[in-house]
């Protein structure tokens, strides 16, 4: 039995993994509200832990993490958040087996409509499509998040946070490893309109087969603005420091930069990898003049540590230059490389 009452006042508090996994029953709705009231290990469990939701409906409700973690997740842990929904202030880490596994999977859910805030994950990931250490799919808000560990594959749309996403990425940001095979990014495998990311960054090597980018694959809509990919390696065919493909109408970037530590492959792109489909608005936007391109402006490196090269970013609330983080633009939410 759970202490609480599962409103938002007095939320059903989850202290051992056998609470965890009461969540969904007939007792505790999908629709109340959660806390963790300590630190929660569920490599130990018996029977192991079934996806919240899963065969049955989406999470409507709140789990508020408190800032305390789950340890030893071995499978998502949210099927659905749905529109309304929120989880916030979470830390997790795991291994995961996605192999084989349908559509759409990451740690924390496989599809969000809802909220997603302040939750940090952390994992070993081996998939198969449409993957991410936070959510397989984004169509709602993902926001002071962050994701770290490996994810390998040889499937397509994978992305060090998120696999797909339609929602909006907002101050987060992939120190993942990802391995995959098509629409591979350090932050996002493939955006679609409307999908939004800003304030977001990337620094994790990316391997791809062809349309792999530093923070995002492929960009068939949406926008990307006051971001940056700063990945230690990008490979593939056609890969872009920034972005793989474009390839779609609308597209645009604004106020963003890329700089790979190692851009190989055939047809290597400092800012986008190759542009498909569609005319993008490409603005102010730059990447380091080690790699060529034909979209985006490439700068040197000590341009790239001058503030005035930057035209009409804003560096007083959203960009930075201290060299205690970075010799380069970092975004002011950062405070560690």
């Amino acid at each position: 039995m759970l202490q609480g009452s599962g409103d938002l006042a007095d939320p059903y508090l989850v202290c051992v993994p056998e609470h965890l996994a009461l969540i969904g029953t007939s007792a505790y709705p999908l629709s109340a509200a959660y806390a963790l009231g300590a630190d929660v290990d569920l490599s130990g469990l018996t029977p192991p832990l079934v996806t919240i939701g899963e065969g049955v409906a989406a999470f409507t409700g709140v789990f508020d993490g408190k800032n305390r973690a789950l340890e030893g997740l071995s499978v998502t842990l949210f099927e659905y958040i749905e529109t309304g929904a929120e989880v916030r202030d979470l830390r997790y880490s795991g291994t995961v087996d996605f192999t084989g596994l349908s559509f759409s999977r990451g740690m924390l859910t496989r599809n969000n409509r809802g909220t997603i805030r302040g939750v940090h994950g952390e994992g070993t990931l081996a998939a198969s499509d449409h993957a991410g250490v936070i959510a397989g799919t984004n169509e709602g808000l993902v926001e002071d998040c962050s994701a770290g560990g490996t994810i390998t594959t040889g499937g397509a749309h994978i992305g060090g946070l998120v696999g797909v996403n339609t929602g909006t990425v907002r101050r987060s940001f992939s120190t993942v490893s990802v391995t995959a095979g098509l629409r591979v990014g350090g932050l996002v495998g493939r955006q679609s309109a409307p999908g939004v990311i800003e304030e977001s960054y990337s620094v994790g090597p990316v391997t791809g087969v062809q349309w792999t980018g530093g923070l995002v694959g492929s960009l068939f809509g949406g926008s990307i603005s006051n971001s940056y990919a700063r990945a230690t390696s990008v490979s593939a065919e056609e890969p872009g420091g920034l972005v793989g493909q474009i390839a779609g109408d609308g597209v645009t970037i604004t106020n963003s930069y890329a700089y790979a530590g190692s851009l190989t492959g055939v047809g290597a792109e400092g800012l986008v990898g190759l542009l498909d489909l569609g005319t993008p608005t490409i603005t102010s936007s730059y990447f380091h003049d080690s790699a060529t391109g034909t979209l985006g402006t490439a700068i040197s490196t000590a341009q790239m540590q001058t503030e005035s090269t930057f035209t009409g970013w804003n560096f007083a609330d959203i960009w930075q230059l201290d060299s205690a983080i970075s010799p380069y633009p970092s975004l002011r939410f950062q405070s560690e490389p």
